[in-house]
């Protein structure tokens, strides 16, 4: 549901930065900027500057992992930081009454 050749012929560019030698922000924002011309999908697990309401657009069953995600992981036991912004975060259920 979330390969960013879901439903699409796909060609795949990869661009790497080390995060040690710094500006790698930059980078990828510039390069992410010339990919969105082209309808390109980053792939979501790895560094990229677009958010769960961006990547939302660009994945048709992003909703449909969501879902998935909200099912087998209830309580958001895998999220952090980094899944909170690129998936949004885990709708942790109200406490059963």
């Amino acid at each position: 549901m979330l390969s960013p050749s879901h439903e699409r012929d796909s060609c795949y560019i990869a661009v790497h930065a080390a995060a040690h030698e710094g500006k790698w922000e930059r980078y990828f924002d510039l390069v992410s900027n010339v990919m969105a011309d082209y309808e390109g999908r980053p792939h979501w697990g790895k560094r990229n500057p677009l958010d769960a309401d961006a990547l939302r657009k660009l994945y048709p069953r992003f909703d449909d992992f969501l879902g998935v995600r909200d099912r087998l992981d209830p309580g958001g036991v895998f999220a952090n930081d980094y899944t909170d912004r690129v998936l949004g975060p885990v709708a942790v259920p109200a406490p059963e009454k």
